[in-house]
Order: structure tokens, then C-alpha cells, then sequence
């Protein structure tokens, strides 16, 4: 559906592309949400082609400002401990997500099948 809803044919979506979009069906799995939304996909990426790359296709991060959640402002010292347990929090996620694509999380999830 994902892919139908995008419009290119799965030969031009690069590499890591595919790591990419399994990544999102393994990160919503592993949250209980079921599958992303394509409404939910683009929120996050917008999709555009390469450069001189024979066509190939790329997922891009959306920025926090194209997504309309910037705070302007400096942090008040009543927020500090937050930002400092959000750095914390963020720091542990981004060494549990180091390998969120293996052939695994793959299989449970239903995205790989043998």
C-alpha cells in the first residue's frame, strides 16, 4: 500500500531507501502502532529523486520546522533537567535502534517471511 500510494516503481527506490521504510514498519511494530500510515511517512520524509543518479529515488528527513514543532526561545533553568533527560533518553534509544533492521526483528515483524 505504502509503496502504491508513493508512485515509483521499486527499482528506482535506492538502497537505502528499502533499509529506511523497514526500519519505520519495525519501529511501529515494535511500539504496537501496526503498520505506519502513509500520511504518518511523509509527516517524517518526503520522498525526492537523486541527482544524476539514473533515476533513482531518496527518502529525506523532514526538519522539525517543515514538520511545525520548532519552540523558539532560550531554556529556562526550570526546563534544563528536562533537556538533560531528554539527551539522556534519546542517547539510550539511539544505541537500542542501532540495529533495528536485523533479520529478526524482520521475521517477527511479518516483513520477511522464509
Amino acid at each position: 500500500m505504502m509503496l502504491a500510494k508513493l508512485g515509483y516503481a521499486p527499482g528506482q527506490y535506492n538502497p537505502n531507501f528499502w533499509i529506511l521504510l523497514h526500519g519505520v514498519y519495525i519501529a511501529w511494530w515494535l511500539a504496537g502502532l501496526g503498520e505506519p500510515t502513509f500520511e504518518q511517512f511523509m509527516y517524517l520524509y518526503s520522498i525526492s529523486k537523486q541527482q544524476g543518479n539514473f533515476g533513482w529515488v531518496q527518502a529525506n528527513c523532514r526538519k522539525a520546522k517543515e514538520r511545525g514543532s520548532v519552540k523558539w526561545g532560550p531554556i529556562s533553568k526550570e526546563k534544563e533537567d528536562e533537556v538533560e533527560w531528554v539527551r539522556a533518553q534519546l542517547s539510550d534509544t539511539e544505541r537500542e535502534c542501532a540495529n533495528l533492521v536485523t533479520q529478526k526483528n524482520l521475521f517477527e515483524s511479518g516483513l520477511l517471511q522464509g
